[in-house]
């Protein structure tokens, strides 16, 4: 429930691992309730890094698009913990949202492929 009504969130979830232990994360969320875009960037972003028990070490307010289309919000952030160094990006298009985040491990890791990760994300155009 949110603020005391009964809504519905459908999720979509991929996960890639690579052998040296890097993540690469996607998931799309649909909401059926108008979203607060500045409060639903941040929010997923705190939600993200208490998940994964990390801390923001930066944060920037930024845009994506679908194809050619208009900019969408978008927020892009780095966070750390002990084991790894996490970045992702966080779109808003509508009342979907989508998170792709990156994950190397601190020891052993390449940190070449957290852009590899989020750099590949693109939404495609709509027909």
């Amino acid at each position: 429930q949110v603020n005391g009504q009964n809504y519905v969130i459908t999720l979509h979830t991929v996960l890639a691992k690579s052998a040296n232990g890097a993540l690469c994360l996607v998931v799309q969320s649909i909401y059926n309730w108008p979203i607060d875009v500045e409060g639903e960037l941040i929010a997923d972003r705190d939600n993200f890094v208490k998940g994964v028990n990390a801390t923001v070490t930066s944060s920037k307010r930024t845009e994506a698009r679908r194809g050619k289309g208009p900019a969408l919000p978008a927020l892009l952030f780095d966070a750390t913990m002990p084991t790894y160094d996490w970045r992702s990006l966080i779109v808003i298009d509508g009342q979907t949202i989508y998170e792709v985040a990156g994950g190397v491990p601190k020891s052993g890791g390449d940190a070449a492929d957290l852009d590899r990760c989020v750099k590949s994300f693109a939404l495609t155009a709509r027909k």
